[in-house]
């Protein structure tokens, strides 16, 4: 005796059923996109900050550590973290470099707001500029379309960041 016809079950999806969740999901994808990357660039500047804030307090660390002043110096849209010998003429790099960060190659669109001014940590960390004098500092740097963040050092030579959105 032949098998009895059994309606058979419908099991997966239509195309169009597939077409109408693949859409939504290109929608909701394309929204979040938009939305993450003014929250990523908003941040790069962010990032950079919280770097060179690093840097410094690396700088002022190993000052007191060695015992040899460490000068940061600012040239364009990078800056340079090295020991100094005490040689007068404070911008030659007769010393090895610590740190090196390019802000265009490193957080692209972000750049210094006005030229910083060069300065060492002496061997107390402190904060000097280029006569030996104290130095009490902002550095202001800034993506133009989102966010700035500026960079105080104190005359103690604590550093603090504080950012505000444009």
């Amino acid at each position: 005796m032949p098998a009895p016809n059994l309606p058979r079950s419908r099991a997966g999806f239509t195309l169009t059923e597939l077409m109408v969740v693949m859409a939504i999901a290109g929608l909701m994808v394309g929204v979040g996109y938009t939305g993450f990357s003014a929250v990523q660039k908003r941040e790069r500047v962010s990032a950079a900050a919280s770097l060179l804030v690093s840097h410094l307090k690396e700088a002022r660390m190993m000052a007191t550590e060695k015992h040899q002043s460490h000068r940061v110096l600012f040239s364009g849209s990078q800056y340079t973290v090295c020991p100094w010998d005490g040689v007068s003429d404070f911008n030659t790099a007769s010393n090895p470099i610590v740190r090196q960060v390019s802000l265009a190659q490193e957080f692209p669109g972000v750049a210094f707001s006005t030229p910083p001014t060069n300065f060492r940590f002496d061997i107390k960390g402190l904060p000097r500029n280029a006569g030996g004098g104290f130095l009490a500092s902002s550095i202001v740097m800034e993506d133009l379309d989102a966010r700035r963040c500026t960079v105080t050092i104190s005359s103690l030579g604590r550093a603090e960041i504080d950012c505000v959105d444009l």
